[in-house]
């Protein structure tokens, strides 16, 4: 991750409330991504290249590729 992120369990920005006049809870977001300079592997991307699936040992989600960074695998390896 290159910046800040929204995990969303969909490709979408939209918000799922489960009241509507409550705009704290958004359903379809899993987490938040505030540390950059994160290795994610990216498992999928959309047909239309707006969104990425990834992973770690905590998460699986959505994110949008603009928010990432591709490497090879060789240059993560240094990387602590």
């Amino acid at each position: 991750m290159i910046k800040y992120s929204n995990l969303r369990r969909l490709p979408s920005k939209k918000r799922a409330l489960k009241e509507p006049d409550n705009q704290a809870g958004d359903e379809l977001q899993v987490d938040t991504l505030a540390n950059r300079n994160t290795a994610w592997p990216v498992m999928h991307e959309s047909a239309d290249k707006k969104w990425c699936y990834v992973v770690s040992q905590f998460n699986a989600a959505v994110v949008e590729l603009n928010n990432i960074a591709y490497c090879e695998h060789k240059i993560m390896e240094g990387i602590p």
